[in-house]
């Protein structure tokens, strides 16, 4: 099995607006969550220049609002973004079906050989561009998990990723 362990670039900073508000439709949220969400996300944003220059309460309602929503839509986002790049890869079993680990900001893509894990690469980092998002190549790593560790050759954007 081999592993690649992806890092997105300022992940939280280019979401794409429309295509969040796209996802969120598709998962079932009507017009008031989607307005309820977007207007957290302004505030954060509105919030996010001015309170640095801040403390005490203004400080934390904008962490609070940052914590408390922004990770959920971009995990959303995320989601949307990976099972479209996904699609035709199929899943394995180990215990249950799994292709991937999201953790924070970032994803593990699960192949259960190189050359798989390479065409998920390329579909990832190919739909990430129409999501506005790039993945940071320096901070991709990829790893092969087996009992005779050999290293993974895998290429994104004409470059090597590094083994762990």
């Amino acid at each position: 099995m081999c592993a690649c362990f992806t890092d997105w670039q300022k992940a939280f900073d280019c979401l794409n607006w429309a295509k969040l508000m796209q996802i969120l439709k598709n998962t079932g949220s009507d017009w008031c969550e989607r307005c309820i969400s977007a207007n957290c996300m302004w505030i954060r944003v509105l919030l996010k220049d001015w309170a640095k220059n801040t403390q005490g309460i203004w400080r934390m309602e904008e962490e609070l609002v940052k914590d408390a929503v922004c990770h959920h839509l971009f995990n959303l986002y995320n989601e949307g973004l990976t099972k479209k790049a996904l699609e035709g890869f199929g899943d394995f079993k180990i215990g249950h079906v799994i292709c991937t680990v999201k953790y924070a900001d970032g994803l593990v893509l699960l192949g259960k050989e190189e050359t798989i894990l390479q065409g998920m690469t390329d579909g990832l980092s190919q739909d990430g561009r129409h999501y506005e998002m790039e993945m940071n190549v320096e901070n991709t790593k990829v790893m092969r998990i087996s009992r005779e560790p050999c290293p993974v050759q895998i290429m994104t954007d004409q470059k090597q990723l590094g083994n762990m």
